[in-house]
């Protein structure tokens, strides 16, 4: 089956509209729609003409047919959309090309970044130094050459001009991410085009809030960073209305046009060299690391985001098993959950089975990550061994807390600042959502209750699933554990063993229990009535759910949501057998 993408490319003279069709071997491009894209002058500053360009994309959105699945957007640096907290568009965007985005206006800000404060010198000889220290420290700050046009220099020159846009501003998004909020609603910002702002740290992989913070800038502004590919949803409905478009999907593209072009080189080696051309021609190179140093600044050398996230550490994943049935699920929370703050998965390797040349890549991770102790534990010794690699025991977490301290235990390993207050917000709203499910249970009937946790697995799941379970849903009264596999380890746990299903005590006409194993326990248990089932943590027998996932924070939402969702339905028949 064909798959139709569409890809905005918004130029300094011209758009265009690029629909891609990938029939499973290979791409093909056709140009839907070209237009004009100027900017506008008024009142002696230069603007976007968003109105206009919002509507002749809408016109390529018209143009590509019925049959699209995503839209993806691209545009050059530095320029971005302030929105209020109404999420309504402040002014028309400003323009790199604003004449009041000069040396003077830059050197003023550099001047106000000296790491000490203003020099309170005004000879030519001080200024000049005061000048130097402070794009020393910005770019010991962010990694980003200092230019005039960049968006640090954007907003201190509004600071000075236009302030009140600013004390009405919530957030500011970069232009490619504020079409995709004008699109779909979302609030976003991409990695590559964070780059190019100079008000993002490309160490830390987060924003430069020391330099925020001098110059009065305030933090809040500016929304998470995450990698292109994100899937931001689907069209707002008036839009979809407009282009006649239903359940096209926005997916985050590289922001930054020069992104974009570095991710189509065909370059089979790790560091190249590279020339994009446009408006103007841009020359750099491919890097793993940041070039550092002061012939890097008096050169004006930036260290910009590359597709993939350029600079960031990366792991790799061992103890992966394809035997179990929603792997693939589990695993894509997990690398979600490590982009989010700043790391890179270099490799999965799956116990049983990985391709040879997927493993000559696994060397050039900063770090082994054992998520199963049994399956993963002997190959992370051998390449410690032998390439010296460190590892970590870091068991697949299942639950919320465990999920934040799976992240914090790797961030430490690799020694990095990580922030998480994007994903404590995305835990809340999860809290939320599964205490109202729980609120509709009792609405229906109170007098239910959750007997036992019923567990089969190996050594690594059994123990982390009987502890989150025992702990978020305390309501369980009891825990029973089958290890199976050679490990028997006793780890901490309250928990009482079981072999036969004549081990479980009977339950009651109004108690249930949660199973956690394959088809096999549940016949051996029987109460198939009384029992919630989720086959999760065992070889499953010719079962594939490759789109389940139990492990991380979207995992443990969904396996709660699978618990309530199952226990409203048996509820639900026994009253109505009544």
């Amino acid at each position: 089956m064909t798959k139709n993408v569409l890809a905005f490319d918004l130029g300094a003279s011209s758009g265009r509209g690029m629909l891609a069709r990938f029939d499973g071997e290979k791409i093909t491009l056709e140009e839907v729609h070209r237009f004009p894209h100027n900017f506008s002058m008024l009142n002696g500053h230069a603007y976007w003409n968003l109105l206009h360009l919002m509507d002749e994309m809408k016109n390529g959105l018209r143009k590509s047919g019925k049959d699209l699945s995503g839209v993806g957007f691209d545009t050059w640096g530095v320029d971005c959309g302030f929105l209020s907290r109404e999420g309504d568009l402040l002014a028309m965007p400003g323009s790199y090309r604003d004449p009041g985005l000069d040396d003077a206006n830059m050197r003023e800000a550099l001047i106000a970044l000296h790491p000490n404060g203003q020099t309170g010198e005004s000879t030519i000889g001080a200024l000049e130094a005061a000048v130097l220290d402070g794009e020393k420290y910005a770019f010991g700050q962010t990694g980003i050459a200092s230019l005039a046009y960049n968006t640090i220099y954007k907003l201190y020159y509004m600071k000075k001009h236009m302030p009140s846009i600013l004390e009405q501003t919530d957030t500011i998004l970069m232009m490619p991410n504020l079409i995709e909020y004008l699109f779909s609603g979302v609030k976003h910002t991409e990695y590559s085009i964070a780059s190019t702002s100079q008000l993002y740290n490309m160490e830390q992989k987060c924003w430069a809030k020391p330099l925020l913070d001098k110059l009065q800038f305030d933090p809040g502004w500016f929304t998470e960073v995450d990698l292109a590919g994100r899937d931001l949803g689907t069209l707002r409905t008036d839009v979809a209305k407009e282009t006649k478009q239903q359940d096209l999907h926005i997916i985050s593209a590289p922001g930054h046009d020069t992104a974009c072009a570095v991710a189509a080189v065909p370059a089979k080696e790790e560091q190249y060299t590279f020339l994009s051309s446009g408006t103007w021609s841009l020359m750099g190179i491919s890097s793993k690391t940041m070039l550092t140093g002061d012939n890097i600044i008096r050169d004006k050398i930036s260290n910009e985001g590359t597709s993939d996230g350029g600079y960031r550490p990366t792991v790799n994943i061992i103890g992966c098993s394809t035997c179990y049935p929603n792997w693939e699920g589990d695993m894509l929370e997990l690398y979600r959950m490590l982009n989010s703050i700043g790391i890179k998965v270099n490799l999965c390797l799956l116990t049983n089975g990985t391709q040879l040349q997927e493993l000559q890549k696994i060397g050039q991770a900063a770090l082994n990550v054992v998520i199963n102790k049994e399956l993963g534990k002997p190959v992370a010794e051998w390449l410690f061994k032998n390439l010296n690699q460190q590892y970590i025991i870091a068991d697949i977490p299942y639950g919320f807390t465990a999920s934040i301290n799976w992240l914090k235990k790797i961030a430490t390993a690799l020694k990095i600042e990580t922030n998480i207050e994007a994903l404590e917000h995305e835990i809340a709203a999860a809290r939320e959502n599964i205490f109202d499910s729980f609120s509709a249970l009792c609405d229906i009937d109170n007098s239910w209750s959750l007997k036992r946790l019923v567990i089969s697995a190996g050594s690594s799941c059994a123990h982390s699933l009987a502890a989150v379970i025992k702990k978020d849903l305390s309501m369980v009264e009891q825990c029973f554990v089958r290890i199976n596999g050679p490990n028997e380890e006793n780890r901490n746990c309250n928990y009482q063993r079981w072999q036969y299903a004549g081990d479980l005590p009977k339950l009651n006409e109004n108690e249930y229990q949660i199973l956690c194993g394959t088809d096999r326990e549940r016949s051996e248990i029987g109460n198939i009535s009384q029992t919630i089932y989720i086959n999760s943590v065992m070889p499953a027998e010719k079962i594939s759910v490759p789109s389940a996932t139990y492990a991380g924070i979207r995992g443990w939402t969904h396996f709660m949501q699978t618990v309530f969702r199952q226990l409203r339905l048996f509820i639900y028949l026994k009253k109505e057998s009544i």
